[in-house]
């Protein structure tokens, strides 16, 4: 399995846990990634995709945050190879804002007023005033360049931005799978709101938690959203898509076409398997039959609170620090090892930086997990976590 991206820690874990070999492709390089993997190699290395057809040709594709930019480069991994996996044409199809628009409609779901790059230099300034908008990078993750439009000019590099309307709601995160027979929807977390101090980090990812309930008409919805999705896209394995819920209705704001930073949660708490049933769906293995029972064990998991919920918080780094040898083995000491028989609301680290590594401001330091049957302990557990963690990187500034 050769998983690929910006951090490939949490979907190598997974793929470890469930027998797979591992190649990761990354650019955190995290310590507990390095021990879970055969091999690693760097993604701002412009030779990784020659390397993964020369050594690993078999090696069915697992992507994780940032590839859905990487299309051109996915599809060096298919070249010199017969690779399963998703290709480029399939993620651009995936991330295009008509396709979008036209899949939420069609699956009555709610899709937010949206102004693509084309559209920008002769929509009215006037009716961008009289609303709240966000503008929205396609070439950024987890939030990173989501930033509110001020309505006075139009931002820099229009080709990789779009404007959408800002909307009210709790923002969940949607697990689907895709396989050659159907697709189905997989189960549902839900992002940590944002701090109530947060200025600049406003729109930045901070964690999920779940699984979280829905309730049965939009379960349907779903299950139909992932129906057009599947079939017009032809992409197969999991992928994710981010709603806006609000008042029990369900607004799509984006899909990302691979392994999302809450599946592990969905993965370990229901004992999915995700990977597994990845690597069947891209080989073209998972049957029918399969299909149908995980959609009618996903309809049935998603109608009720679960006992038992994970959750996962990143924390960022306040200012500029330099990883201190005695820090990255306490949090080692401390590292997350998918155990959910661990005690409730006791954290663990995950994603844990090497000693002597630079953190910039505003960057991730490492992610914080914890287990709980509320939503309310388990956030509390880890902002606790989350404060050792910086004020422990306090002393060592870059």
């Amino acid at each position: 399995m050769a998983v690929v991206g910006f951090s490939a820690r949490a979907a190598a874990q997974s793929a470890k846990r469930q027998g797979f070999e591992v190649v990761a492709v990354d650019l955190c390089a995290d310590r507990d990634l390095l021990a879970d993997c055969r091999a690693h190699y760097r993604l701002d290395d412009p030779h990784w995709p020659d390397v993964l057809n020369s050594e690993y040709p078999n090696a069915s594709l697992l992507l994780t945050g940032g590839m859905e930019h990487r299309s051109k480069w996915v599809d060096r991994c298919h070249m010199d190879s017969d690779r399963a996996g998703a290709s480029g044409a399939q993620l651009r199809s995936m991330r295009s804002l008509a396709n979008w628009e036209e899949w939420a409609a069609s699956s009555e779901l709610g899709w937010p007023r949206t102004v693509s790059a084309e559209n920008l230099i002769s929509f009215s300034m006037d009716s961008m005033r009289s609303s709240k908008w966000l503008v929205k990078n396609f070439e950024s993750g987890g939030g990173m360049a989501t930033t509110d439009f001020e309505g006075h000019s139009l931002p820099q590099n229009l080709d990789s931005i779009y404007l959408q309307q800002r909307m009210p709601g709790e923002t969940i995160g949607v697990t689907f799978l895709s396989s050659q027979f159907s697709s189905t929807f997989i189960g549902a977390t839900s992002a940590w709101p944002p701090e109530s101090n947060a200025t600049d980090k406003r729109y930045v990812y901070r964690g999920s938690y779940g699984p979280i309930p829905l309730s049965k008409t939009n379960i349907d919805k779903l299950h139909r959203f992932a129906a057009i999705a599947g079939r017009e896209s032809g992409l197969l394995g999991v992928w994710q898509a981010d709603f806006l819920r609000h008042e029990g209705e369900l607004t799509l704001l984006e899909i990302n076409p691979r392994w999302s930073a809450s599946m592990d949660l969905l993965d370990l708490v229901l004992d999915l398997r995700l990977v597994e049933k990845h690597d069947a769906s891209v080989r073209g293995m998972m049957t029918s039959s399969a299909m149908e029972q995980l959609a009618s064990r996903a309809c049935k998991a998603s109608l009720s609170s679960p006992e038992r919920m994970l959750g996962k918080l990143i924390v960022y780094a306040d200012q500029p620090c330099i990883i201190g040898s005695s820090q990255s083995e306490f949090w080692w000491s401390k590292k997350w090892n998918m155990d959910l028989s661990c005690e409730l609301d006791r954290c663990r680290f995950a994603d844990i930086p090497t000693s002597g590594i630079s953190i910039p401001a505003g960057s991730p330091i490492l992610t914080v997990m914890a287990s709980g049957n509320a939503r309310e302990s388990i956030l509390i557990a880890l902002e606790s976590a989350a404060a050792d963690v910086r004020s422990s990187s306090v002393s060592r500034h870059a």
